[in-house]
């Protein structure tokens, strides 16, 4: 995924290819140019930055090479603060975000398909109509964010923090929550007009499922929510 700064700063993150485990970021100022380490496996080192990052240079006119610091983990050099605009250039999912800071990010529309978004802190972020289809969200917490009508079929949340987010219209088909004791925390989580057909996991209420005024249901009474909107594996820990 290719992501654009108000600095007019262009980065690109890596694309995680072939079998194995998604690649954890690298840590801040760690980053090294280092052709050695490339990845030939379809994307490059956590590390690797700009030309560096590239097997064949001759093939990439100059100014390209000067205005893309390459592939690889953009967060390591990005310095995302809270506030900052994320614009995503459409470039494809399977991003390595783990740990990322998007405290009150804007990623509106984004496409996060896929993305390894573990642990990463999402508070207060705008991402609305965002498409996280398949993203990894274990322990990730996005408490207080706008997620309206996003895309989040298949999203595996494990013990992530939602606390206070807005989930109204999102597609939460075939998603995965946490396990018990480790849940899903959708602690005042709206999400009236939620999509939920095949989810499963473990969640802790309360949920407020009102459409035009707040309805905070739990327990059971929110189990039963959830068999009424096709999810009857989703189970409510008290």
């Amino acid at each position: 995924m290719c992501t654009a700064f108000h600095r007019l700063v262009l980065l690109c993150s890596s694309r995680r290819a072939g079998p194995g485990p998604p690649r954890r970021p690298a840590a801040p100022g760690t980053a090294r140019a280092d052709a050695s380490r490339r990845d030939h496996g379809g994307g490059c080192d956590d590390s690797c930055f700009g030309a560096a990052a590239y097997t064949d240079e001759g093939k990439i006119p100059e100014a390209a090479l000067h205005a893309s610091l390459g592939c690889g983990n953009p967060l390591v050099v990005a310095e995302l603060r809270p506030g900052e605009t994320v614009l995503d250039l459409g470039s494809g999912g399977d991003a390595d975000l783990g740990g990322a800071n998007l405290i009150a990010a804007r990623m509106r529309g984004a496409d996060l398909s896929g993305a390894y978004l573990r642990k990463a802190q999402g508070r207060a972020c705008d991402a609305r109509d965002a498409l996280l289809t398949g993203a990894d969200l274990q322990a990730s917490e996005f408490e207080d964010a706008d997620l309206r009508n996003a895309d989040l079929r298949g999203a595996v949340f494990g013990r992530a923090w939602l606390a206070g987010a807005d989930l109204q219209g999102a597609d939460l088909r075939a998603c995965v929550f946490g396990g018990s004791p480790r849940t899903t925390g959708l602690l005042e989580v709206r999400m009236a007009d939620t999509r939920l057909a095949g989810a499963t996991g473990h969640v802790t209420g309360p949920v407020d499922v009102g459409a035009t005024s707040p309805q905070l249901i739990d327990g059971d009474d929110l189990q039963r929510w959830f068999a009424d909107h096709s999810a009857p594996e989703v189970e409510v820990s008290t």
